[in-house]
């Protein structure tokens, strides 16, 4: 189970892609577009992973970010229904052939704890799959090496049931997760709160999407 990336939606994406490409001197990388219109974008980290940042209105209710991981579908959808977990699934073949995304997810239902804020996301790997235009920016491109060395070490989550969450984790991997901090909320409201990130030569320092969420 390997965290592949994360999504966060914002009334404030032109700024917030601002902050973090200043900040850790990565590019912004086009991702989701639609007829000439670009949806997303978002930034790479030379371990592989990245974040896709979307617009999302301000006057709608504030959108957790998700963390998204590589899995086998029919095998998460295996443990879903052994532990009873409401799930959703798209396959990628359910898409008309123009507009197919290159992989296909199964995310889960709300108010079900850790679970809610994931979603698992199966590639496919015939690089013929690769060429439906929404899905061809470079922010997708999983061969993409950016020029500066700069990781994603952490995500940090924050959970008002702890044990839940680890056991959680535990049913969808046997081995620890690399990436995923879980914490206690304590009291505060759960979710991804923030990510560690390191530039090279340069001590790690955290980002928080939080600024950002309102307009």
């Amino acid at each position: 189970m390997e965290l592949d990336h994360i999504v966060i939606r914002t009334p404030n994406r032109s700024a917030l892609l601002t902050d973090l490409t200043h900040r850790f001197g990565l590019a912004a990388l086009r991702g989701f577009t639609l007829n000439g219109v670009t949806y997303s974008e978002g930034v790479r980290f030379s371990n592989s992973q990245f974040i896709d940042v979307f617009d999302h209105p301000s006057e709608k209710p504030k959108f957790e970010p998700l963390l998204a991981f590589k899995g086998d579908i029919a095998h998460i959808e295996t443990i879903a229904a052994k532990h009873g977990w409401s799930a959703r699934t798209h396959f990628r073949t359910e898409f008309p052939k123009e507009s197919r995304p290159p992989w296909s997810t199964l995310s889960f239902r709300r108010g079900q704890g850790l679970i809610s804020s994931i979603f698992f996301i199966e590639y496919e790997e015939n690089l013929s799959a690769w060429t439906a235009g929404p899905y061809n920016g470079d922010l997708y491109d999983r061969h993409l090496s950016p020029d500066i060395a700069t990781e994603l070490k952490a995500a940090k989550y924050y959970t008002v049931d702890l044990s839940k969450a680890q056991a959680q984790l535990r049913a969808l991997s046997e081995e620890p997760v690399p990436l995923l901090e879980l914490h206690s909320a304590e009291g505060s409201d759960p979710g991804l709160k923030s990510i560690l990130i390191q530039k090279q030569g340069v001590a790690a320092s955290e980002w928080s999407h939080a600024a950002f969420d309102s307009a």
